[in-house]
């Protein structure tokens, strides 16, 4: 496997932009996966939902994609 010596994983992960949309009526990670998360990812925004369940998109199609989009022009500034 090819190694680039000027790249730094740690780097590229500490300045990665990530978003976690969950709901609190179904959650994809529990609060130790959570916490393991904003270790790995400290640049992490985890936004919750009342309620939606493994359809927040649909469920909350009004709010959702407004939460993306400020979160994507947050994270290309």
């Amino acid at each position: 496997m090819f190694e680039n010596p000027n790249y730094n994983l740690d780097e590229e992960i500490e300045s990665s932009a990530v978003l976690i949309i969950e709901t609190q009526d179904k959650k994809s990670l529990d609060l130790s996966e959570q916490d393991a998360f904003r270790q790995t990812y400290p640049n992490a925004h985890i936004h919750f939902f009342k309620s939606g369940g493994h359809l927040r998109e649909i469920t909350h199609q009004d709010e959702y994609p407004e939460i993306v989009r400020e979160f994507l022009t947050r994270s290309t500034k």
